[in-house]
């Protein structure tokens, strides 16, 4: 009797124990975009979080501007026109996806599918943190 209250005891105190786990901000982010194709994008446009954010044009091996989003993720739904002809990463579910946080990122974009008009993120590269002032 003695170790199964002693158990209990010891299984009670373990459970109330709680450890904190030290939360980072989810953002801003600031993101710009590097056009990895030889094909120029016209009317880029980034949709995060329900936040949709027109970059413009970006060159053939162009890179744009940053660009602030309240949340990032290292996915997003990008959408653009090359010669004409609209091309998409696709709608991406941002549930469950961790926030990149306060930092500047850049997302490396190619053509994956070009006859079902798919881009892709290469590579996501956090640049440095994000200075707020």
């Amino acid at each position: 009797m003695r170790k199964v209250l002693f158990l209990t005891i010891l299984c009670l105190s373990l459970i109330a124990c709680k450890k904190e786990v030290e939360k980072t901000p989810e953002g801003p982010t600031d993101i710009r975009i590097n056009n990895l194709t030889d094909l120029d994008f016209s009317g880029l446009s980034v949709t995060m979080a329900d936040t949709t954010i027109v970059f413009g044009d970006i060159s053939s091996k162009g890179i744009s501007e940053y660009y602030r989003f309240k949340k990032a993720f290292p996915k997003a739904e990008i959408n653009c026109v090359i010669n004409g002809i609209h091309y998409s990463t696709g709608k991406v579910p941002d549930i469950y996806m961790q926030t990149l946080g306060q930092t500047k990122v850049t997302y490396h974009v190619y053509i994956s599918d070009d006859l079902n008009n798919v881009l892709s993120i290469s590579d996501v590269v956090i640049e440095e943190p994000l200075i707020l002032e």
